[in-house]
């Protein structure tokens, strides 16, 4: 989706939180965006790791033009003075960028820890800005549907909502459906080839991310 401007990130300041392996995050950096913060939770072997996938795919002149930076950042711990991880404070992203810094987040296959929903979103609320900013959400089905409908229950409380049209399900052949929150007994193969795929931004009242069970 980076790669193809579907979403644009060109000149956009991007975060993405979980990064993992940070493969969104380079992609963007690659696509020209003005400024990338690849986030993951704030230990040293999972950062070292993201900072050498960086080196290793991305070449020093575009990583200083994309600002490309590793930021620890436990979700929803917003205050810096608070840090008990192993990463120096200086190194967190709570200390390096206010709220609001970042016009594209991304949110990729964090779905699965249903337990740490909230404070997911409390990070994105606290660091998309409320006026020119969207978050893409993208997980696979592997673990279910349940834990994807609490995910955008936890972002409408949070008042992050849903932009119009902007939500779907899409298999690894490219083939599109709409959302559904409920499709039945799924063949568990069958599921695993299907994303679902969302954009949100901060405010209230657009859409919300519920569809019933009549769109099977």
């Amino acid at each position: 989706m980076i790669a193809s401007q579907e979403w644009d990130v060109k000149n956009e300041t991007v975060l993405e939180l979980g990064a993992g392996a940070g493969l969104p995050s380079i992609v963007a950096g690659l696509c020209g965006a003005k400024e990338v913060v690849i986030s993951d939770y704030p230990a040293l072997e999972l950062l070292s790791n993201i900072s050498a996938n960086v080196k290793r795919n991305i070449t020093p002149q575009i990583i200083y033009n994309s600002k490309i930076s590793v930021r620890g950042h436990k979700w929803g711990e917003l205050d810096p003075a608070k840090n008990n991880t192993p990463v120096s404070t200086a190194d967190l992203l709570t200390m390096t960028h206010p709220p609001h810094s970042f016009t594209r987040i991304i949110v990729a296959d964090c779905m699965w820890m249903a337990w740490q929903h909230a404070n997911l979103c409390s990070s994105i609320a606290h660091f998309l800005d409320p006026e020119h900013g969207e978050m893409l959400a993208i997980a696979g089905f592997h673990t279910g549907r349940a834990k994807v409908v609490n995910f955008f229950e936890e972002c409408e409380r949070a008042g992050l909502v849903l932009l119009e049209e902007s939500i779907v399900e899409r298999d690894v052949d490219g083939g599109q459906r709409e959302w559904c929150e409920d499709r039945g007994i799924e063949d568990v193969v069958e599921r695993k080839r299907w994303l679902i795929i969302g954009k949100f931004k901060i405010g209230r009242g657009l859409k919300s991310a519920k569809k019933s069970e009549n769109n099977k």
